[in-house]
Order: structure tokens, then sequence, then C-alpha cells
């Protein structure tokens, strides 16, 4: 047998006996994890999303060997994750978000010299490697005060000392900065990178912190009820679903003619104290340079220009949609980023319809450039009237 030097999850379904109807019920089958394929290489952070009640922190802990699988197989390295439960662990290790991990009698130092003889780690290695981890996470000034002493986000931090006391080959992060002060939450983002980079660790991780995961995340898987529904690059989801960036335009001397521009576009307009209006547009497309352009034609000031670029949460959200909808299920196969992108303009109306060649308009700039004739029918029309305004000389 070819030895792989990955995580390897093949149709794994884990079901949980529940009762419906109090303790005295009949029992029922719940499936969490209905028929997962990932794959979670060396030197790579992998990401697992979805959203609450998905299956992502039933996946991790089989991963983990802490919960056995219903059904499927998990390799680690070409250990099966059952039969070899004692190699796997110590090949891996997890750092749980909001779980206690750690022992709360014992000081930090005692819970990382405990865990750290649990792991073999030789004890000439583990004074090294506890001395740096507790100053690595903010813990050296408290490395001899009892746990149950320590606030939360210590407590946290003392776990995430922990899962790194083995120096594991794969790292399972299960919401690994919750409760975390931002600069920790920083310098485990930086160490979990490094990890990955320089030392050759595979990386699992679920985080609701979706800027977190496409700051760390090469890959990213997104599950639904158990079940697979899409995966690729953070930058590849976005893109596969339409997902609509977000222009928002203030407009000094707001007009009529600026006012048809916007309802053209199908766009917001928000009146602000001094009388000016903050035009906002939602689209997959780069709209900013034809919106910008329509009401600069329409005889409006520009008084300020943002956009915000599509974001991961929508693409998790627009992805869920479909799964609830039956759109992405077990039927659906397992469809990949390019995949989706086929189907996006289908999922959502009008997410095709983004104008190629559209300029970025800087605030005050004399000119800008007007080449959105095609933005849509109504649109259209409201730019050429205001293109012919603006010939006649300006405004009414």
């Amino acid at each position: 047998m070819t030895t792989t030097t990955a995580i390897e999850v093949r149709g794994l379904r884990k079901d949980f006996p529940v009762r419906e109807k109090g303790i005295l019920g009949p029992r029922t089958l719940k499936r969490a994890v209905d028929g997962l394929d990932l794959d979670i290489p060396r030197g790579r952070v992998t990401g697992l999303l979805g959203l609450n009640g998905a299956g992502k922190t039933t996946t991790i802990k089989i991963l983990a060997t802490l919960l056995r699988p219903s059904a499927g197989t998990v390799r680690v390295d070409g250990l099966d994750a059952v039969a070899d439960a004692r190699a796997v662990r110590r090949r891996i290790n997890l750092i749980a978000g909001g779980e206690r991990m750690v022992y709360t009698r014992m000081t930090g130092r005692e819970n990382l010299w405990y865990f750290g003889q649990l792991y073999d780690v030789p004890k000439a290695d583990l004074r090294r490697r506890t001395g740096e981890l507790l100053d690595l996470v903010g813990l050296s000034d408290a490395a001899d005060t009892m746990v149950e002493r320590y606030s939360r986000g210590m407590t946290q931090r003392l776990a995430i000392a922990r899962g790194l006391i083995n120096r594991p080959d794969y790292l399972l992060l299960d919401e690994p900065t919750l409760g975390l002060d931002a600069p920790i939450a920083r310098d485990l983002r930086r160490v979990v990178a490094d990890l990955a980079a320089h030392d050759g660790t595979g990386v699992l991780l679920t985080s609701h912190y979706l800027a977190e995961v496409e700051e760390l995340c090469g890959h990213v898987y997104v599950i639904s009820a158990g079940r697979h529904l899409a995966q690729g690059s953070p930058a590849e989801l976005k893109a596969a679903t339409g997902s609509h960036r977000t222009v928002r335009l203030t407009v000094t001397d707001p007009t009529e003619r600026t006012r048809a521009v916007a309802d053209a576009f199908g766009a917001t307009r928000e009146t602000l104290p001094d009388g000016g209006e903050v035009i906002t547009l939602r689209h997959p497309g780069d709209m900013a340079g034809p919106l910008t352009a329509a009401v600069f034609e329409a005889g409006g000031s520009i008084g300020g220009l943002e956009i915000a670029e599509a974001s991961l949460e929508d693409a998790i959200l627009t992805l869920a949609e479909r799964g609830e909808a039956g759109l992405a299920g077990p039927g659906a196969g397992r469809p990949d980023a390019t995949t989706l992108r086929a189907g996006a303009a289908t999922a959502r109306p009008g997410a095709a319809s983004g104008l190629p060649g559209a300029a970025t308009a800087r605030p005050g700039a004399a000119t800008v450039r007007p080449d959105a004739a095609a933005v849509s029918p109504d649109a259209g029309a409201a730019l050429s009237e205001a293109a012919t305004a603006g010939t006649k000389g300006g405004t009414p």
C-alpha cells in the first residue's frame, strides 16, 4: 500500500441516536455527517466551512479520533484512524475554542508538562518547548498560577500551547481564536501560517471569522447538513457564486436626474443630514465606473466613492441557500468552484451582467469614463438622457 502524506477522508458518515419525545420516546438516528470526502495535505491550511449545525465539529472530532465514524474511512499518512488510533494520535493535535481542554487544578506549566509526557516528548525538549510556548501565548508571567484563576482568554491561550506541544504533523483547529484578544489571535494566525509554510504541517480550520479563513486557507470545503456543497479557493468560491461587490457613491448635490440614474441601476438611496445622498449598489460585476459615470453625466458632484469587495460570507450563505433548496446535494454530485461558476448566473438572476472595462472614479476627478451604456435597458436610457442633459448645460 502506498503511503500518502495527507489526511484522506472518504465517504464519512456519522449518525447519533436521539429521542424525539422525551426520555421515553422512540429512538431515531440523526445524521450529522453524510458521505464527506476531504483531503488535508501537508503544508496547506484547509478550511471547513458551513452554517451552525453543518457538521464541522463532528467531522473534526472524528478526525481527532474522539468519535468513531458510523461509516467511511479516515486515513492519516495511510494509517486508519480507527484501527491505528494510537499511532494516529501521535501525529495530530486539536485546538478547539470555547471548550475546556486543560486541567484547572494544575498550573499552566504543569499542564504543558503533563500533556507533553502523554505525547512522549523527550524531557529535555519538553522543558524547552514548554517555555517557548508559554512565551508564545503570553503566559510566561502566569506559568505557575493555577489555571482555575485564569480568565477565559488566558485558558484558551493555554489550550493553544497544549495543542502545539508535540509539534503535530496535522493540526485540527475548531474555532481556535474564539474568545481571544486581537493581538493573540493575530499571533496565532501567524503561527499557523508558518507551521504550514515552513514546517509542512497540514492544518484543518473551521472558523466563523471568515477574514481569518481568507487570510490562511488555500483551499476550502463548504458543507451543509453534513453534506458536501462545494470546494475551491476563497476567491474561486466567491466568483463561482456571483457574490456581490458593494459600491457606495456619495453625491453632494443630488437632483431628480441623479436619483433616476440610481433607480435605473437598481441602487438604493440614503439621504444625508447635509442634503447629500449615498447611492449603494450591490452587484457581482465591477459597477463602480458605470454608476459613477452615469451620475456624473447627470450633473451630480461626486463627494466620495467606496468599493467593498465580495465577501466569503456572501458566498457561504449563497451555497447554504442552494443546499437547502436542493440545488447542491447528494443528487447534484460534488461540484467544485469551476462547476458552480457555470451555474452562478442561473442561481442568481443577473449575476453574469457585469460590464467589462468599467473604470474606478476618483472623487473630484475632472472626467470619468462613461463606458457603461449596456448596464441594463433602463440604466442605458438614463445614461443617454444624462449625457444629453450634460451637453445642454447641466441639470434642470
